[in-house]
Order: C-alpha cells, then structure tokens, then sequence
C-alpha cells in the first residue's frame, strides 16, 4: 500500500483462544479478516486503449469522433511544446431546407422582328406584289458617294430590303458573318437562298463552276446568262436567269425583287408587255418543292459580277439558276453559308 494510500480501519473483537475451539476460533477469525479486507479493497481501473485502424479497416470520420474516458497512467507524462492555436471559430448549423418552392424565373423575351403589316404574307410566284417599293433609306445615292462593296452601302441596301421583306411579314435577312468578304458571285448566291428559304422555298444547292462562266460571259455583255457550259455528267433540265446594273449584289436583289414591276426599271416590262412585269422575281423565286422532287435533280447555280465602263459607277450582276442531274462540283454551298450564320 502506499503512502498516499488509507485503507478503512476495521474493529475486530477480541475472542477467548482454547483448545480445538481457540484454534477454530483462530481460523474463522482470520477467514473473516480476510473477507472483510477483500470486500473493502477498490477493483483496479479498467483502461480503454484508441488504436488507429489496422490495415482494411476505416475508423469513423473525424466530425463524429467523441472523446473517451482513459485512466492516466502511473508514469510522470513526458512534456509536448505545441504551437498556440487560434480559438476555433463556431459555425453556425446549416438551416434546414426550406420546402416553399423558389418562384419561377420569366422566360426570355425574343428579339423583336419588324412589324409586319396587316394581313401580311410571302408572296410566291404565279403572284407578284400589288406595286413596286421605293427603297428606304435611298442607298442608291449612298452606294454612289461610297462605293457598291462599301460598309455603308451594305448597310443602307441591307436596311431596304428588310423593310420590303417586312411588308410580307418577313423578318431581317440573317447574312452570314461573312458576307463583306465573300466574292460579289457568292453575295447573289447567298440573297437569293436568303430570300428563297424565307418564304419556304428550297435551297439552291451550291455553286457550279461552269455555270459561273456563262454568269462571267453574259455579264460582260450586260446580257441574260444561258447554260452554255454543262459539266460533263449534268444534265440540264430547266433554268431561269437574270441580269442587272445595279448598287452591287444588294441592289441588284432589291430590284429583282422589289421594284420589277409597272415604272420600275426593269425593260422588258411596259404598256405593251405586261406579263414580263416581276419576272426577275419570279425567277428568283422559281422551282419549288415539288417541282425540284419531279426532276429527280438538284437546284443550282452560277453567277457573276463585272465591272463594265458603260455602267459605272453601277455593276453589271448576272445569275443563271438551273435544275440539273448528276453530280456536279460545287465552289460554294449554302451549307457553307449557313455554317457562317446566313439562314
């Protein structure tokens, strides 16, 4: 026992020792000596060891870890320096999750098109506008002062165009991103997809070699293009052409399709031929679906622009639309187009 040890004081009464009985006596008194000092003594501590798992084993996560009651041991502890740490910062318990369901966001508003007018609607051949449109703003003068390929041309053309498109009911024309680097070939070939895929009409497919010579040709001659030059292999089952001196591809659309009627300045349309009136524009627009199905063909083109001295500072434009069979080479395609955001 130690010293810093008391154990309870037990009172034994002294008996008479005699004989068997003193030594009976004797022994049961030490027996109960022995219970009672047994029975007085306190159990030795159990100690409870923390181990760190053993191999393949996972010990709790950290956050549930509780404390545990060890007894110390009976060695002096060997003495840690730590470093200070910061008071640990109490966070708050996350809130509860709300069961109210958040407010519907708006949906997003469209981009406004032009306001079409009343009653609105694509005219598509045999029917043709009611008058010609005076374009708005005038980009012929800008066109002059600025050139047929420059910014503000484009722009003012552009801007006339889809006021006309408006009184269809159309929208603004979406002109690939770009369209101010394309070839002034590649410009008409783009309008007049444009202008067909926007009134449900279908696509001319691309762009023939061939047929932009014989666009070259006539355009030099200020003259409507023919399919002279067929690629070997294609056949030519119909066409349509057109020819124009105008304010650069832009101009050259509006009139077609715009400003061919009665007083425009489309020639071939007078007092005395009143059905040539609007044929630029129904040829623009021509062969539809089931005509393009019927031919078991392909729509197609060719087209080109040439500067001639007589028409300055005005373009002479020439395309030549035709539906062909085979397998022609393009040089370019509305796929492309559309690849560069035209639609």
């Amino acid at each position: 026992m130690s010293s810093s040890e008391t154990r309870r004081r037990v009172l034994l009464r002294r008996l008479p020792i005699g004989g068997t009985s003193a030594l009976v006596g004797t022994l049961t008194l030490v027996a109960v000596t022995l219970v009672v000092l047994t029975a007085i003594e306190p159990p030795p501590a159990h100690a409870t060891t923390l181990s760190a798992p053993g191999p393949g084993q996972s010990g709790p996560p950290i956050a549930f870890l509780h404390p545990q009651a060890v007894e110390p041991t009976t060695t002096a502890p060997v003495p840690v320096t730590t470093t200070p740490q910061a008071a640990p910062t109490t966070v708050a318990p996350p809130a509860a999750p709300s069961t109210a369901r958040p407010a519907p966001r708006p949906a997003p508003k469209p981009t406004p098109s032009p306001a079409p007018a009343s009653g609105a609607h694509p005219v598509l051949p045999p029917a043709n506008p009611s008058a010609n449109i005076a374009e708005s703003p005038n980009f012929a003068a800008i066109c002059r002062q600025d050139g047929t390929g420059s910014g503000p041309c484009i722009s003012a053309a552009t801007q006339a165009i889809d006021g006309a498109r408006s009184l269809e009911g159309l929208g603004a024309m979406a002109l690939p991103s770009d369209f101010g680097s394309l070839a002034p070939a590649e410009q008409l070939f783009v309008l007049i997809d444009i202008e067909r895929v926007d009134r449900g009409l279908p696509p001319v497919v691309g762009m023939v070699q061939e047929l932009d010579q014989d666009a070259q040709s006539a355009a030099g001659s200020n003259a409507d293009p023919t399919p002279a030059s067929v690629p070997p292999g294609v056949a030519v089952m119909d066409w349509a052409s057109n020819w124009a001196e105008a304010a650069g591809p832009l101009g050259s659309d509006f009139n077609w399709m715009y400003d061919d009627g009665p007083g425009s300045g489309d020639i071939a349309c007078n007092a005395g031929t009143p059905s040539s009136c609007w044929g630029h524009r129904d040829n623009e627009l021509g062969f539809n679906a089931a005509q393009v199905a019927s031919s078991h063909g392909a729509l197609v083109m060719g087209a080109a622009q040439v500067t001639v001295a007589s028409d300055s500072p005005w373009t002479s434009d020439a395309v030549l639309l035709a539906l062909a069979t085979g397998s022609p080479a393009y040089t370019y395609t509305w796929a492309q187009a559309q690849a560069a955001g035209a639609r």
